[in-house]
């Protein structure tokens, strides 16, 4: 029958029992009759114990324990279901027992047992600090002054048990490994030595090597705990670290299954966006969040043909009220507990969206007033080097842009006075600054224009050099009247 031996793995304790139970007997060189006979069990539960089956009386089962000298400690290292609750609790490395002088409280009634056990640890002072208690009482004054590694305990206490003195250290938070130790060898002190946190049962008498053994082993036992405790509570930090930047992102980030859709977690900002909470979200698929249904799976070929890793500037969401939202998305795919997963960084774009039509809006009119000004403007990039000129100008110059580009609109200007212009321009751009110039241009047909140039820096919001904006007006009728005058 199934036995009740704690938070064990039992499967795996019949396996590795039956393994080696054969493993003896084979080294022995016995049939599985002879092995039956030799460690006094019935010929059919030895089958089903090499066989790994879980249908074993208590007594047959201990005996089979003793058998292979499967002690508590291998049963804790290999078979034990240690969950993060069940774990010791960190301690400081500075007290750790290994580098370190180890505290063992030794906690018996009989006063001849606490003379003999320090004996047998005798010449290990350097090693191994011993302290005595021959009652709970005595224990518990011992414990609240002085650190214990390792308690020693005896099963048979007047008045009370060695498991519920386990019990009573444990619950004032004594971090210590414990040793049973015991005449009475039976299944149920074994099942009581497990689920009390014992490490080691030590069976009345036993001798020195025994007992040294029994505390290296628990000092072992112990550093192996802590490291799992620091490792367990370095990956509970390092996940509530992961886990607040990813709630307090300002993009909504997604969890889903790759082959069903199905959503297995989100963040805060979710329930913003999209107007469901974080429950409902978890409960959904990733299709209810689309508004064009049969894009989700030709995403998912977009992502695996882009070796796990896809943007996806604009896709249209639906708010848990039907309004739809533009949102971009940034989609990798990536393994996870024998699954590929999909996890979506999805940014709400509606107010970027709208500036941007702002902006292409402005952008349109601006070059429309410039276009139809009745004033001839021409801009130049920060080189000096002409990109645009709008109608008025081409009319006054006799050049179109694609003419007047670079330094084509010198063309028109007259002879005697491009080389004044040319320097005085370029000296304007190397010294960033904008000043008027007066200068005459030279139509095909040789008539000459008095023209007034007034140039003007432009900057960015951001107060950087862009380039220049020129306004030129003709100035023929005004220089005409001056030489009549």
């Amino acid at each position: 029958m199934d036995l009740p031996l704690g938070n064990i793995d039992y499967n795996r304790f019949y396996k590795l029992l039956g393994q080696r139970l054969r493993r003896l007997r084979e080294q022995r060189g016995l049939k599985q009759s002879e092995m039956a006979k030799l460690i006094k069990v019935s010929y059919r539960h030895y089958q089903d114990v090499e066989g790994g089956k879980i249908n074993l009386r208590g007594e047959t089962l201990l005996r089979c324990l003793l058998a292979v000298d499967f002690d508590l400690y291998e049963i804790r290292e290999e078979c034990l279901l240690l969950t993060p609750d069940r774990r010791m609790p960190l301690r400081d490395p500075t007290t750790s027992p290994c580098g370190f002088q180890t505290t063992i409280l030794i906690i018996d009634d009989e006063p001849s047992a606490l003379k003999l056990l320090p004996e047998m640890l005798s010449g290990e002072e350097h090693r191994w600090k011993i302290l005595t208690a021959i009652s709970l009482k005595e224990a518990l004054l011992v414990v609240q002054r002085e650190r214990i590694d390792i308690a020693i305990v005896d099963v048979a206490l007047p008045l009370i048990t060695g498991f519920e003195v386990m019990n009573q250290l444990k619950q004032m938070g004594t971090l210590c490994s414990f040793i049973v130790m015991s005449g009475d060898v039976s299944l149920q002190n074994y099942r009581k030595a497990l689920e009390s946190g014992a490490i080691e049962f030590l069976e009345k008498p036993f001798d020195e090597s025994d007992l040294k053994r029994a505390i290296m082993r628990a000092e072992s036992y112990q550093k192996i705990e802590r490291e799992r405790s620091e490792l367990f509570e370095r990956h509970r930090q390092s996940e509530i670290k992961y886990r607040k930047m990813v709630d307090t992102s300002l993009d909504a980030i997604i969890l889903s299954d790759a082959l069903t859709g199905n959503i297995l977690d989100c963040n805060e900002i979710c329930e913003k966006i999209y107007g469901w909470t974080r429950d409902e979200l978890s409960a959904m698929n990733r299709v209810e969040l689309t508004v064009t249904k049969g894009v989700v799976a030709e995403d998912l070929d977009l992502i695996r043909s882009k070796e796990g890793h896809y943007r996806i500037p604009l896709r249209y969401h639906q708010k848990k009220s039907g309004k739809p939202i533009p949102v971009e998305i940034s989609a990798s795919l990536f393994p996870y507990n024998g699954r590929e997963v999909i996890c979506e960084m999805i940014r709400d774009i509606s107010e970027r969206l709208a500036m941007e039509e702002e902006l292409r809006f402005s952008e349109a009119r601006f070059r429309t007033l410039i276009e139809y000004a009745p004033v001839a403007l021409s801009i130049a990039d920060r080189q000096g080097r002409c990109i645009y000129v709008n109608r008025a100008w081409s009319l006054l110059n006799g050049l179109d842009l694609d003419r007047a580009k670079g330094d084509g609109w010198l063309d028109t200007v007259c002879a005697d006075d491009r080389e004044f212009v040319y320097s005085n321009w370029y000296g304007m751009v190397e010294r960033q600054e904008g000043r008027p110039l007066r200068y005459r241009l030279q139509s095909k047909c040789g008539k000459i224009i008095w023209v007034h140039a007034i140039t003007k820096e432009v900057v960015d919001t951001f107060g950087n050099h862009w380039g220049y904006m020129n306004t030129t007006f003709e100035l023929s009728k005004l220089v005409e009247m001056a030489k009549q005058i």
